[in-house]
Formats: structure tokens, C-alpha cells, sequence
């Protein structure tokens, strides 16, 4: 998940409490990540990602988390601009499909610093079902050359290094959160 349009850490925390109210169940979320945006000059990303629990099919799936970006503000799917929320499916198990609508795992998260280094802290030794290859090794060998910084927690907050507001964890359980 990702936002760089307005309060982003609150954006992604609102979207994590809708998906409970949709069939998906919220196990954990990874670290939050200020993530440098790829191409287009446009304000840094907030990241994480997030493994969740649902019996939804994927693409079921994907249609409840576009809702949940439309009903966010979100407008048209194109990528590399800026996004109030960004949610896709990275793996869904040992599915691997290609439709027109949905490919799965997604087709350039092997790419991806910053869909790395947070589902590494998740699921580091989770292997790509076309590569076999771990998070971990596919974050040893990305060539992304964008910054990923994470974010630290401590007390009540979250530390936000210039984002817009302050968010505050106990929005959502506390078991949902990672330790670096």
C-alpha cells in the first residue's frame, strides 16, 4: 500500500480498517516506509505492506481494494503519478495468473525497493512462486536505486519525518505491527 496526496500515514490506516469491514482480515503490517517515487518528480511515498487473511478469490479481491481507493479519492489506475492510496496485490499464496485485469505475483514488485524492503520485514524467506527465489534474495539483487527509508515507532505515535500529521497506532490493534 502506498500514498503520497495528503495526510498519506492516515490514508493508509484508513484504508487497513476498511479492508476489516470487507472480508479482509489484517494480520500484520510491515514497517512504514518513506519511499522516493520512481520517474515522475512528485512528493515521497509512504509505504508498507501488509499480509491479511480472506476467503475472497484474487480477483474478488482486487475489486474490494480498487473500492476502497475510489471511495479514498482515488482516480483511474494509471501508474507513476501521484496517488491519495495505492493497494495492490503483491502474492496471493502459490498463485501465479495472468489476466487482463490481474497478474499475480505482481508483475514488477521483484523491481521494487520499496515493495522489498517492507515485505521483506513480513515474509523474508516467502519464496517468489516463478523465481523461487526468497523476499530476501530478490531485495539482495534489486537493482532499484531509489531511497527507502523507514520510519521509526515508538511510544503512542509514529515518528513522521515531515509527513503531513501524525497518525497514531492505536487505530489499529497492536499485533498488527512488525518490529524491525
Amino acid at each position: 500500500m502506498g500514498s503520497n496526496v495528503g495526510s498519506r500515514l492516515a490514508n493508509c490506516l484508513t484504508a487497513l480498517e476498511k479492508m476489516e469491514g470487507l472480508g479482509i482480515k489484517v494480520e500484520r503490517v510491515s514497517p512504514w516506509f518513506l519511499s522516493e517515487p520512481l520517474g515522475i518528480p512528485q512528493p515521497w511515498f509512504i509505504n508498507a505492506v501488509a499480509r491479511i487473511h480472506t476467503s475472497l478469490s484474487p480477483p474478488t479481491l482486487l475489486h474490494r481494494l480498487q473500492e476502497i481507493e475510489r471511495e479514498m479519492g482515488r482516480e483511474g489506475k494509471g501508474t507513476g503519478g501521484s496517488r491519495t492510496l495505492d493497494l495492490d496485490i503483491i502474492l496471493y499464496n502459490e498463485t501465479v495468473l495472468a489476466t487482463p485485469w490481474l497478474t499475480l505475483p505482481h508483475p514488477r514488485f521483484r523491481d521494487r525497493r520499496f515493495v522489498l524492503e517492507p515485505l521483506t520485514c513480513l515474509a523474508p524467506r516467502t519464496k517468489d512462486p516463478i523465481t523461487r527465489l526468497t523476499i530476501e534474495e530478490l531485495l539482495e539483487r534489486c537493482q532499484d536505486p531509489s531511497r527507502v527509508i523507514p520510519l521509526k515507532t515508538g511510544g503512542k505515535g509514529l515518528e513522521t519525518g515531515g509527513l503531513n500529521q501524525p497518525a497514531h497506532l492505536e487505530r489499529l490493534p497492536r499485533a498488527f505491527w512488525c518490529r524491525l
